[in-house]
């Protein structure tokens, strides 16, 4: 991939992970870019960097000066899933492992689909196994046209994990999320725009700058009303008509006392673009 060129690192947020050579943090304009680096192992996570990637994440969401986040991975590929390497040691007690999991990585792929901020993933090579749980958390997933995203956890003997059984029941359905986990077959990112799981596809050479552009479109956004309509269609699910509609009433009763409410509705009464400052 082409490298990102740093233009500013937030030391009050970013120090402590970014002394982490197994991820990169940078800021270019108003977008935290993090990416996976653990190359020589298809950027497979540990949980050094599952922690350092929750973390990151939660810091660049409360940042009052990032207003969106990219997140890629460095090398041939996207992620390859839970480092199975034998040092990992996994072969311990089934309720160690889940304890784990609800420590490390399920607060990393919830900190990822509630973030206040808009998260782009860029895949390109392969996303596998809770990889692709952190690709599905993503408000924007971009591929590039020859990245395969891989659900082994069958052909392991083992479930879903990574969010991978909420994000692909949500989008497929029951029926169809089980064909596709019980087969295993990896999705193209042609199948992964077919199925809605990817909104972008681009050649390869052109993911990083894509990616990025995806990124600072929505960070040019009114990030309030972003974040706010997140919420609301994550809650949705599991409202009445009537407490949606109320939720609604709420968010709109404290939006329109914002600065890019207010914004929005000079620059259209100047019929002109609005410039939106993310309060």
């Amino acid at each position: 991939m082409v490298p990102f060129v740093c233009s500013r690192v937030n030391p009050s947020l970013y120090t402590e992970v970014t002394q982490m050579s197994e991820l990169l943090v940078e800021q270019i304009g108003a977008v935290a870019v993090l990416t996976l680096n653990r190359p020589e192992r298809m950027n497979a996570l540990n949980s050094e960097l599952v922690v350092a990637l929750r973390d990151a994440v939660v810091a660049a969401s409360v940042d009052r000066s990032v207003r969106a986040i990219l997140l890629q991975g460095a090398g041939a590929g996207f992620c390859a899933g839970a480092d199975l390497s034998p040092e990992q040691n996994l072969n311990g007690s089934g309720t160690a492992l889940a304890e784990t999991m609800r420590n490390n990585l399920n607060p990393l792929i919830e900190a990822i689909a509630t973030a206040a901020k808009p998260v782009v993933v860029a895949v390109h090579g392969s996303a596998a196994g809770a990889g692709v749980g952190i690709a599905l958390a993503a408000d924007h997933l971009i591929m590039s046209d020859q990245a395969k995203l891989v659900i082994p956890f069958a052909q392991l003997g083992i479930a879903l994990d990574g969010g991978c059984s909420w994000f692909l029941a949500r989008q497929l359905g029951p029926r169809l999320a089980w064909q596709v986990a019980a087969s295993g077959v990896p999705i193209t990112a042609e199948r992964a725009l077919a199925l809605h799981l990817a909104a972008d596809c681009c050649p390869a050479e052109q993911l990083a700058a894509q990616g990025l552009a995806v990124a600072q479109r929505y960070a040019s956004g009114a990030t309030l009303a972003l974040a706010a309509i997140k919420q609301q269609l994550l809650a949705v699910q599991t409202q009445s008509l009537s407490e949606a509609l109320a939720a609604e009433a709420d968010y709109q009763g404290q939006l329109i006392e914002s600065a890019d409410t207010a914004e929005a509705l000079l620059a259209f009464r100047e019929k002109r673009p609005p410039s939106y400052c993310g309060r």
